[in-house]
């Protein structure tokens, strides 16, 4: 380690040789996305005599319920028109009742219902998804009480958002929309409703899957002679029992994997606003047809594919987009754990809405914090000042900055938003890749600090913050190639010499991988450390890992390369210096307690192939992400680190004050400010880098900032 410290900080560094727009979420959302906005005045929609609602009591925390009256006997396929009537409940001691969560669908597609209210009765229009989730109902309903007297009317009552609530009465819709967690948590039960798209699929998703043993099974009934086919649940030959109770087989067959693809490619499953309408429940069940399925067998089938993904067909993983509904009423209703609105933000974010504001105002009712944040739901209020807003008093609450760390994949900057706040448009994208593998471990680094690190003077477009610099940016890898919308990689072909049939050659051409200067091993381990940001497995050991890194430029190394892009940045960046050698000489660094345990040049039988492919897949895996090796040029010493794609050369790395991690930053020629920079994103610093720039939560004005290299004392910086 002292050898380590000598040669960084006593050495010489070599000489040095787009506003995104909001992308378009699906429209399968409720009215509520675009019509509730709250309103400051306390006038209400003047009730009139062709009036189909009449005004909520506020005070008593009234509802309104659509009661249907029993459903008389009907043709197969025979669809009658739906109609109701109107009831007052108060929240306080409601009645039963139902709660619908539902995808409003195709709006072009609709049907009428008619409903009695207290003087007339009125014809409205709803989304033929909506009419056959209330004729489901309805049904399902029925059938739970044929035979017997729990109500001799077999009414039921059931409470939906674009029904119940009065549409033009913008009041009315602000206040219910604050309502929404008590709606669903004091009802009876909550229906999910999944459109299906067979009675005979459903029927086999139900008893296969749902109420199966989960293994791989068929439609239809296979022969039985002896047969590699599975057969459906319930046969009864002796052939068939054994395969059914085989635990080795993990797989469905394809029809079967098909038929659960549809169930959760449903839109129902990426609404924002069913994290809250089912964490909250008391009970849910998902209607699909006309078949009830409990929440916890969807929950169980989930937790399974998440504990085994690998059981999962890799084109059958539509079952994602719902995954984050388990966590949620995990913690909410069984660990009964407080969710802040930052976790509730990072686990969606791959969820949509047809207004990205209610990214966030949907989970404001599950959030312990969520009012402090944003104490009022405000629809008139644009996106980009609702998070600079809700952005900045997170920092102060939570008194750490680490938030600005998370910028997304995107290349472009969100002009309209201030640098400093998270890229939440880009993160939003639903993609799984929109974050960078820093920002998917945000939780293991995030740190809060002993006071709050934003100063007096910080505005919702200027935050005010302390830091100390530590060096520029002085070279930067290539990142590696990304798929375009169509899914292909373009690269661009780009002259260079042949190293392939020289590698194994290198210490015998070059002299001077053989005379080691002290602290040359630790500068090697760093870098192949940092390329794979600490995510190997722990089986793989440092010397393995080293030989491992020294196989990227050989034949061997290409061939478990399976990527285009990693082979070409490989390629590409062979030659990138640090401290005046190529990443491809750091490669063949070797103590002399190591060439004496392998030779120069390593064979084919000496290598851990297993532990080469998965070095190789990690790497993949970082720079895939969006990070980007560079070479940090300090004002004492230097640090090789990986930083977001966007990085530029000159970029500064501060270490700012109640930021766990180093940031990367780029100033701004401003007159009238000084001293005022972009924030580009966090910088990844392996544990061996970091014990010699680590600094101090407490910032103490000691010994430690001139051995770190950090320049002068703490300077106040203009985020902007």
């Amino acid at each position: 380690m002292k050898a380590f410290r000598e040669r960084v900080l006593g050495g010489k560094s070599p000489k040095d040789g787009q506003a995104s727009n909001v992308p378009l979420f699906l429209s399968q959302r409720l009215p509520r996305d675009k019509q509730y906005e709250p309103v400051l005045s306390d006038s209400r929609t003047t009730v009139t005599e062709d009036s189909l609602y009449r005004p909520l009591d506020f005070d008593s925390f009234e509802i309104r319920l659509l009661k249907f009256k029993r459903v008389e006997p009907r043709p197969l396929g025979f669809k009658p028109r739906l109609t109701c009537s109107l009831e007052y409940a108060s929240l306080i001691n409601p009645p039963d009742y139902i709660a619908l969560s539902y995808c409003w669908g195709n709006a072009t597609k609709t049907k009428k219902i008619t409903i009695n209210n207290y003087k007339s009765a009125r014809s409205t229009q709803a989304t033929l998804n909506l009419y056959e989730a209330l004729d489901n109902v309805l049904l399902m309903n029925h059938n739970r009480r044929t035979g017997t007297h729990e109500y001799e009317d077999h009414s039921v009552l059931v409470w939906v958002d674009a029904l119940c609530i009065n549409q033009e009465d913008p009041v009315e819709r602000s206040q219910q929309v604050r309502q929404m967690r008590q709606i669903y948590s004091r009802a009876s039960e909550v229906i999910s409703w999944i459109p299906c798209g067979s009675e005979q699929a459903v029927d086999y998703l139900v008893r296969n899957r749902f109420q199966g043993e989960g293994i791989e099974t068929e439609v239809q009934l296979p022969s039985r002679k002896r047969t590699n086919s599975v057969p459906v649940n319930g046969s009864n030959t002796e052939n068939d029992d054994m395969l059914l109770k085989d635990k080795t087989r993990k797989e469905w067959v394809n029809q079967g994997w098909d038929i659960m693809e549809d169930f959760f490619i449903q839109a129902y499953w990426r609404r924002v606003w069913v994290i809250q309408e089912v964490a909250v429940a008391t009970k849910v069940k998902v209607l699909c047809g006309s078949y009830e399925i409990p929440w916890e067998d969807v929950a169980a089938v989930l937790a399974m594919w998440k504990k085994n993904p690998d059981i999962v067909p890799i084109d059958k993983r539509a079952y994602l987009k719902a995954m984050h509904l388990v966590e949620f009423r995990d913690r909410f209703q069984v660990k009964r754990e407080p969710i802040s609105l930052l976790d509730a933000m990072r686990w969606s974010y791959q969820t949509e809405a047809t207004d990205p504001r209610d990214k966030i105002f949907a989970l404001l009712g599950l959030c312990h914090d969520g009012a402090t944040y944003v104490p009022v739901p405000n629809y008139k209020q644009p996106l980009e000042e609702i998070i600079a807003d809700m952005s900045k008093s997170m920092m102060s609450f939570d008194r750490s900055l680490d938030l600005m760390c998370l910028k997304g994949t995107a290349l472009e900057e969100q002009s309209n938003l201030p640098s400093w706040t998270p890229n939440w448009v880009n993160l939003w994208s639903g993609s799984l890749h929109s974050m960078t593998v820093h920002e998917a471990k945000f939780a293991d680094w995030r740190t809060t600090f002993p006071s709050n690190p934003v100063l007096n003077g910080s505005t919702t477009q200027i935050l005010k913050v302390e830091g100390k610099f530590y060096g520029t940016v002085a070279h930067l890898a290539s990142k590696m190639a990304q798929p375009g919308p169509n899914g292909q990689i373009t690269l661009t072909p780009e002259a260079r010499a042949p190293w392939i049939s020289c590698t194994s050659s290198l210490v015998r051409n070059d002299t001077s991988l053989s005379v080691l200067q002290p602290g040359d091993i630790e500068i090697r381990d760093s870098i192949w450390m940092t390329l794979t940001m600490g995510l190997l497995p722990p089986e793989i050991s440092r010397s393995a890992a080293a030989v491992c890194f020294s196989q990227l430029w050989t034949p061997e190394g290409r061939g478990r390369a399976h990527a285009y892009a990693l082979i070409e940045w490989i390629d590409r960046n062979s030659r990138f210096e640090v401290w005046a050698r190529s990443l491809r000489d750091w490669g063949m660094v070797r103590s002399p307690a190591e060439i004496s345990l392998l030779p120069a040049a390593v064979t084919s039988s000496e290598i851990d192939w297993k532990s080469l492919g998965t070095f190789i897949d990690t790497i993949e895996k970082v720079l895939g992400s969006g990070m980007r090796l560079v070479f940090i040029h300090g004002v004492k010493s230097f640090a090789v680190v990986m930083v977001p794609s966007s990085a530029r050369r000159n970029d500064q790395m501060w270490f700012i004050r109640g930021c766990s991690v180093p940031v990367l930053l780029r100033e701004v020629e401003n007159v009238a400010v000084k001293a005022q920079y972009k924030v580009i994103g966090g910088v990844y610093v392996t544990e061996r880098w970091r014990e010699f720039i680590e600094y101090e939560i407490e910032w103490p004005e000691s010994e430690q900032d001139e051995q770190l290299g950090l320049e002068g004392d703490l300077k106040i910086l203009n985020l902007c």
